[in-house]
């Protein structure tokens, strides 16, 4: 279940998470709201969908009106210039679904509408959204198996944009074609100041030019094995090996 820290991460006391269905313990992520840290949102490990919470975890409150049945919430950022307008990311367990990976709230969460316009997954290709992020004044979105995506309107229109190659396509014999694919992205996070980073199965990336062009960084022993990526809130990005 759900477990607060009032001192650094010293002690930890339980949360009662009141209204979340079936429980605290299918909470898959949890994001705070810009400026008011007392707001969550709670993306579930499961058809739980998402849930909001204005009382710092205590009380929960269904967030899912206008999302698709059956799909799950992976990601979710709020516009840095109008917090109540968020953006969610989706994925789906159903082999027939709505083309739709991103959806926006307009009023803190309450309803929600498709934002997903140029977003191109291959179906039934494990697609989802694996982080959302801005950086500066760009909004970006990053897929498993098809790149990232970049949006200069608030997350409506997109545009493929720049992502880490790789070259491990084989042929019939197990040679190597030569032909590039994106690499596997598990997390994106970005900063204001247009710095991101990107997790992926060949080790991290950032970044430093708003996504337009992207290096490893990190030890040398963690290039080519997955990693966890992060930003401190000055900006500044760490790894983590697997």
């Amino acid at each position: 279940g759900l477990r607060t820290s009032d001192d650094g991460c010293r002690t930890w006391r339980d949360v009662p998470s009141t209204g979340v269905q079936p429980g605290g313990s299918s909470i898959n992520w949890l994001a705070a709201y810009p400026n008011n840290y007392s707001i969550l949102y709670a993306g579930m490990d499961g058809l739980g969908g998402l849930y909001r919470s204005t009382d710092s975890g205590t009380t929960w409150q269904p967030a899912s009106a206008g999302l698709p049945p059956g799909s799950h919430a992976t990601a979710l950022t709020a516009d840095p210039r109008k917090p109540e307008h968020l953006l969610v990311g989706l994925r789906y367990d159903r082999e027939h679904h709505p083309p739709a990976y991103v959806y926006r709230s307009t009023d803190g969460g309450l309803t929600w509408r498709s934002s997903s316009t140029g977003i191109t997954v291959m179906p039934n290709n494990g697609g989802r959204i694996t982080g959302l992020a801005w950086a500066g004044a760009n909004l970006y979105a990053a897929t498993p198996y098809d790149g990232i995506f970049r949006s200069t309107d608030r997350g409506d229109p997109w545009q493929p944009a720049a992502t880490p190659q790789r070259a491990d396509v084989t042929d019939g014999s197990g040679a190597s074609t030569g032909t590039e694919r994106p690499v596997v992205i598990n997390r994106l996070r970005g900063t204001d100041d247009g710095v991101l980073v990107i997790a992926t199965n060949e080790g991290a990336y950032q970044s430093l030019d708003g996504g337009l062009s992207w290096t490893g960084f990190g030890p040398r022993e963690l290039a080519g094995v997955p990693v966890l990526v992060g930003l401190d809130p000055p900006g500044s990005a760490v790894g983590q090996g697997p």
